[in-house]
């Protein structure tokens, strides 16, 4: 049981400082998260789809 806690804990830590550091970054005019932007349909765009998909649907 332990060790799933702890695993929450590390998750939300983790997704907290990714969302953290991408607010920050969009605050000083960093733009992140190109890959999927935009009006190709190439291999990066399907790349990119892949990953956010399995993020959002892993935890």
């Amino acid at each position: 049981m332990i060790y799933r806690i702890v695993a929450v804990v590390l998750m939300m830590v983790f997704y907290g400082t990714y969302f953290l550091k991408m607010i920050y970054q969009k605050k000083q005019g960093i733009v992140t998260d190109q890959m999927g932007k935009g009006r190709t349909r190439d291999k990066g765009y399907w790349i990119e789809i892949a990953l956010k998909t399995v993020t959002i649907l892993v935890p």
